[in-house]
């Protein structure tokens, strides 16, 4: 939901706030709530959006202080799912339409999103619509929105 603004209503962004945990994910949590906040669909004042705030907001400058050391094992994770999913497609008794999804998914992280589109078209059955809505996202991303 985040990656593409889909929240809905307050129970969206509870939902979120709650699986994603303002001690791990403080920087999300913390912009969750802000953009619930500034959309009109939760108030910032209630105890439960009140105390992951802050703890969230404890809690973003030590996780900035360490963020230079991981963005590049990130970005190296990335081009290594991209990597291992092109393998696994020519694994016997592979689920092809898993794989190609979750391809097509790492590419859109990794940003190749010419290359994502492709993969997502070339998705069958029952993830096709699932597929075809990633291959939006791709292009949307590509036309930088």
């Amino acid at each position: 939901m985040a990656r593409t603004n889909s929240w809905a209503e307050e129970r969206d962004y509870g939902e979120f706030v709650q699986a994603a945990d303002a001690r791990r994910n403080p920087a999300e949590v913390k912009a969750v709530i802000e953009a619930g906040v500034a959309a009109g669909k939760l108030d910032a004042s209630k105890t439960f959006y009140a105390e992951a705030l802050k703890t969230a907001t404890s809690r973003i400058g030590p996780d900035k202080a360490s963020l230079p050391g991981f963005e590049k094992d990130a970005r190296a994770a990335n081009a290594t799912a991209v990597d291992l999913y092109k393998i696994a497609l020519n694994k016997p008794g592979v689920d092809k339409p898993v794989v190609l999804t979750r391809l097509g998914i790492a590419q859109t992280d990794a940003g190749d999103y010419a290359g994502a589109q492709a993969t997502f078209a070339q998705v069958e059955g029952p993830r096709k619509p699932m597929a075809e809505l990633w291959s939006l996202y791709a292009a949307q991303k590509a036309a930088g929105k």
